[in-house]
């Protein structure tokens, strides 16, 4: 296979324009301005703030959901538990 550098040339793609981050749901969308910091997409989150006059959503704090809090763990009621360590069978 052939260098292909030479055909498509040296000169690296830069996006200069700004990210626009957008909140769906099953009304539609709408633009999101203000405190965002790091989201992605399919992120689950819980957004404060307040729509504008012209229809943009003015973020002013996000909410990202928590881990639900760990079930207690069943105890048997009867029975033991028996480890051991060192057996070496088959061994001479």
């Amino acid at each position: 296979m052939e260098n292909v550098s030479g055909v498509l040339g040296t000169r690296k793609f830069v996006h200069r324009a700004p990210n626009a981050y957008w909140l769906e749901d099953i009304s539609g969308r709408i633009k999101l301005e203000g405190f965002i910091d790091g989201l992605c997409t399919g992120a689950v989150v819980g957004v404060l703030g307040a729509a504008d006059h012209s229809g943009i959503f003015q973020v002013q704090k996000i909410k990202y959901p928590d881990f639900p809090p760990e079930l207690p763990k069943p105890t048997p009621n009867k029975g033991f538990v028996c480890l051991i360590s060192g057996i070496e069978c088959g061994s001479e």
